[in-house]
């Protein structure tokens, strides 16, 4: 699991690589305005009922309010990856 400081220019070799423009503007936040270009990625739990996973929130490294939260992409692969082994395994 990832922690600290995430790049915003991955995102942009991503966009370069997808055909995309690149972003001819900084990127703002919604909250103290300033022009980021780097994310704090923090570890988290995400509940809906009983359920629970992993979850990463995305802060402004200017003012640390939360920009977005959701579901580690990479936790969900690492989960479905080792109950496929466990699976083959039993057979």
């Amino acid at each position: 699991m990832l922690l600290g400081d995430v790049s915003v220019t991955l995102a942009a070799e991503m966009w370069y690589n997808l055909g995309l423009p690149e972003r001819e503007h900084p990127m703002l936040c919604p909250y103290c305005e300033a022009a980021i270009s780097t994310v704090q990625l923090n570890n988290l739990s995400v509940h809906a009922g009983r359920t629970e996973w992993v979850g990463v929130g995305y802060s402004c490294p200017i003012c640390m309010k939360i920009l977005s939260v959701g579901i580690d992409p990479i936790a969900i692969k690492t989960d479905i990856v080792d109950e496929i082994l466990a699976a083959l395994r039993k057979q």
